[in-house]
C-alpha cells in the first residue's frame, strides 16, 4: 500500500539560462512501513526532493500526495497541520531549541499540537534512546549523538505517517552513526512507522528495504531488496 506518491514533481531554482533543474519530473510511490533510502552525489537533488516531500518547499510544478491528501494544495496553516501529525524530520544539523531541555524539545511536538502528553510514552522513548539522565539537560550540554537522539524521539513522538531524515549521520562519527541509525530504525521500527532516509554512506542505504539513486534530479536506479525485486529505471 502506497502511503507517499508524487506525479511529475519538478523544482527549477532560477530561469531561463540561468534555471537549475534541482528535481526533473519524478513520479514515486513510497509504500507503507517501508524504509527507503535515497542515494546520490552532492548536487543529485537527494534534500530538495525531501524537502518536497515533506511539505517544507514548494514545487515548481508536479503533486506530493500524503496518505491520499495533496499536500499542496492545502494552504499554509493546514499544511503546517498536516506536517506536525503526519510527518517526523530528523536534520543533519539537529535542529534543537536551545532554551529546552531533552524532554521538552521531544515533547514539544506533542504540545504544540495541543495534545496531553503520555508520560509514559516520553519515559519509554528516553530510555529507549539512552536519555533518561540526562532527560533535564540542554542541547549544548549534549554530544552531538545526543542531540540527534533527542531529534529521533522528537520525530516519533507523535507517530506520525512517515519520518523523513536528511543526512542524519553526516555530522557524526562512525561510532555514533552506527548507534544513531541502529536506534532510528528502532524507534521507526516500534512505532510501525514508514522511514525515507537520504544518505552518502552506502553502509547505512544497504540496510534499506530499497535504495533509490537520483542523478541530475532523476531516479536512475530503483532497488527493492526486501522483494529481491529491480523496478524500472525512470527515464
Amino acid at each position: 500500500m502506497e502511503i507517499l506518491t508524487t506525479k511529475n514533481l519538478t523544482k527549477i531554482y532560477g530561469k531561463g539560462d540561468t534555471a537549475v533543474t534541482a528535481v526533473d519530473h519524478l513520479d514515486l510511490e513510497i509504500r507503507k512501513g517501508e524504509f527507503t533510502a535515497i542515494v546520490g552525489a552532492s548536487g543529485s537533488g537527494k534534500s530538495t526532493l525531501l524537502h518536497l516531500l515533506g511539505g517544507v518547499d514548494t514545487p515548481t510544478k508536479g503533486q506530493v500526495f500524503l496518505e491520499g491528501t495533496n499536500i499542496y494544495k492545502l494552504n499554509d496553516e493546514k499544511r503546517s497541520i498536516m506536517r506536525r501529525r503526519k510527518i517526523g524530520f530528523v536534520f543533519q544539523t539537529y535542529n534543537l531549541v536551545p532554551v529546552l531541555t531533552v524532554e521538552e524539545n521531544i515533547k514539544m511536538p506533542v504540545l504544540l499540537d495541543g495534545n496531553e502528553v503520555d508520560q509514559t510514552k516520553i519515559d519509554h522513548l528516553l530510555n529507549m534512546l539512552g536519555l533518561t539522565e540526562r532527560r533535564n539537560y540542554l542541547p549544548n550540554q549534549l554530544s552531538g549523538g545526543q542531540q540527534q537522539r533527542v531529534a529521533i524521539g522528537r520525530a516519533v513522538v507523535n507517530q506520525p505517517s512517515i519520518v523523513l531524515a536528511d543526512e542524519p549521520t553526516g555530522n557524526l562519527d562512525k561510532k555514533n552513526s552506527d548507534d544513531v541509525i541502529n536506534l532510528l530504525l528502532k524507534a521507526v521500527h516500534e512505532t510501525e512507522q514508514t522511514l525515507v532516509l537520504i544518505t552518502h554512506e552506502m553502509d547505512i542505504a544497504a540496510m534499506a528495504d530499497r535504495i533509490i539513486h537520483l542523478e541530475d534530479g532523476k531516479i536512475v536506479n530503483d532497488t527493492g531488496k526486501r522483494r529481491g525485486e529491480r523496478t524500472k529505471k525512470q527515464p
